[in-house]
């Protein structure tokens, strides 16, 4: 089914109440008035079910204020009593204080999922419900020549598609030709999917997802990206989670960047922008060995091809970090925030109920970060969220196209975790811890890093400086930290090769060592970007590019192999 409505361009959509009557030019029919009277019915239960809480005042304890009082109290002191250098050393020490609590934080985070058994192994596979939650996949694609893959990936899954309704939302504009070909071949051919273009000037994920949302007929409704890769079995234990939990507003499922490296693509280059398997791909991800003949050993476009997959490669240092950094925020990160009942939602492998999502509002359209918008405003409506992991149920994807691509898309990421903290949902949170932490949360990545740029000088300072024995002390915790955290990475990386069964070698290992402080630069240039265009009041959406690499990355594990299968079996946990 293909549908056209008018998107004003000054403004960005207003949620309906009720999508206007579509054009069907194939696919699934509409449902009726009737299926809208029950949405309606329900929407109105579930607000009852949703009281909106008072507003809180965020006020700090007394002494929390007298602890930062005294701090600045001593700094004052030392730069009258001791000059220029006590200054210094009075300042540097409140900054490594600082950076300690930061280091301390982030280690915590990081090892909460395995500091307790109980909280990984929770997710049976085996026990599974029978199908029978209607479930609506919205996949917002914009120039995604990628988007073939993914929905013959969802198509290809166990899950009915009698129950199964999937909204592909893209552009009436020439930049999106190719993509809405694409989707419109698979709607001829699938009755469940339907495709959406929306007319406008402005296009945005948020967007798409409020164009989307008034024509899902599901129970459930479901965010999927273009270029993702979800599991086979994920939607039947979606599916089951909401039988059994029907307490539980919104179901989180883990999403994992495989591309550890750049994917060689026939010219060296980085590969992997085909919406269909490249030769020799064996459809479920492994590539079947290429023979090369005579021509492909010598000659200068062979020398050429090597040169540029050994600088792509060798350029591509910060990719295993940035998988590793998917893996512990799915795997142990968000684990806690369940726990802690503030969860900033993913933008992708999300499941809402769709009468939970129209008491929430929907999605914010203006937002840069819409799934943790509304993370957090369902976190203040006291709305149940079950997060849930295994290697076997997540939804797999790629690094950004680039270590500049890397920086506009953190840089984006920061600019909307700072745009929900001025909007101030959080303060309807209601308990004092829970503010707290959403403050923590939405400024941590600037914390971040500052710590990464500051770090550096600490270590030129311990030798520079001459002060007291255990102020030398404090300077040297955050190093401390971080090397903790190294040991902590490595030993994760280990899982998190073992869980996806994926070729790697020592170099991968030390590049994640070696990189570390120059990541956290990266890091650092990204908050600076972000602030930079907070400033100007640069707020538009920016784009990340697809080329498809995580679906030629994952290789089968040598059925010779006795190494040990020490992957979690899953990680489950209700907020």
């Amino acid at each position: 089914m293909h549908v056209d409505h008018e998107v004003p361009s000054s403004s960005p959509p207003q949620p309906r109440s009720s999508p206007p009557e579509p054009a069907t030019s194939g696919g699934a029919d509409s449902h009726g008035a009737d299926s809208h009277g029950a949405d309606s019915r329900r929407a109105d239960s579930r607000r009852a079910a949703l009281p909106r809480p008072a507003r809180h005042r965020l006020r700090p304890r007394p002494r929390v204020w007298l602890l930062f009082a005294a701090l600045g109290l001593v700094i004052v002191w030392a730069a009258i009593r001791l000059g220029p250098t006590g200054f210094v050393v009075a300042a540097w020490s409140a900054v490594s204080l600082i950076m300690f609590i930061v280091a301390a934080l982030t280690l915590s985070r990081t090892q909460f999922a395995w500091q307790r058994p109980e909280r990984v192994d929770h997710v049976d596979l085996t026990d599974q419900e029978p199908p029978q939650v209607p479930i609506s996949l919205i996949v917002p694609a914009r120039d995604e020549p990628v988007l073939g893959r993914t929905l013959q990936q969802i198509l290809a899954g166990d899950y009915p598609h009698e129950l199964l309704q999937i909204l592909v939302v893209v552009s009436e504009d020439e930049i999106d030709r190719e993509t809405r070909e694409i989707a419109q071949s698979y709607a001829d051919r699938y009755p469940c999917v339907e495709v959406i273009a929306p007319r406008g000037d402005r296009r945005s994920k948020p967007i798409s997802l409020e164009d989307a949302r008034p024509y899902c007929h599901g129970d459930l409704i479901g965010v999927v990206d273009a270029e993702s890769l979800i599991a086979a079995g994920l939607l039947g234990h979606v599916n089951t989670i909401a039988v059994r939990h029907p307490d539980v507003g919104i179901i989180q499922g883990g999403v994992q960047l495989m591309n550890i490296r750049a994917a060689r693509g026939r010219d060296g280059t980085s590969g992997g922008g085909s919406a269909e398997p490249p030769a020799g791909d064996l459809g479920d991800g492994s590539a079947e060995p290429q023979r090369r003949g005579r021509s492909g050993r010598r000659g200068p476009k062979a020398l050429i091809a090597r040169f540029l997959t050994w600088c792509n490669e060798g350029t591509s240092w910060w990719r295993v970090r940035n998988c590793l950094e998917y893996y512990v925020w799915f795997m142990s990160r968000l684990r806690f925030q369940a726990q802690a009942r503030l969860i900033p939602l993913g933008g992708n492998t999300v499941f809402v109920r769709r009468d939970v999502l129209t008491a929430l509002g929907g999605w914010d359209a203006t937002a840069l970060t819409e799934d943790c918008d509304l993370g957090i405003r369902s976190s203040a409506r006291g709305v149940r969220t079950l997060v849930f992991y295994h290697p076997a149920l997540t939804t797999r994807e790629e690094t950004p196209e680039s270590l500049q691509k890397l920086v506009v898309q953190r840089s984006r990421w920061m600019l909307g975790f700072i745009q929900v903290l001025l909007k101030g949902d959080w303060r309807d949170l209601p308990t004092l811890r829970q503010r707290l932490l959403a403050i923590e949360m939405l400024a941590m990545p600037f914390f971040q890093a500052l710590a990464g740029l500051l770090l550096p000088t600490s270590l030129i300072l311990i030798f520079v400086l001459r002060a007291p024995v255990v102020l030398v002390l404090l300077y040297w915790l955050p190093l401390g930290i971080a090397v903790m955290l190294v040991v902590a990475e490595q030993a994760a990386f280990g899982e998190f090769r073992r869980s996806y069964r994926l070729r790697s070698t020592w170099l991968d290992s030390v590049r994640l060592v070696i990189g570390a402080p120059f990541y956290q630069l990266v890091l650092s240039a990204a908050a600076l970007r972000a602030t930079i265009r907070l400033l100007r009041g640069q707020l538009e959406w920016e784009k990340t590019t697809h080329l498809g690499a995580h679906h030629i990355v994952p290789t089968p594990r040598d059925p010779n192999s006795r190494e040990r299968d020490l992957a979690p079996r899953g990680l489950e946990g209700v907020s």
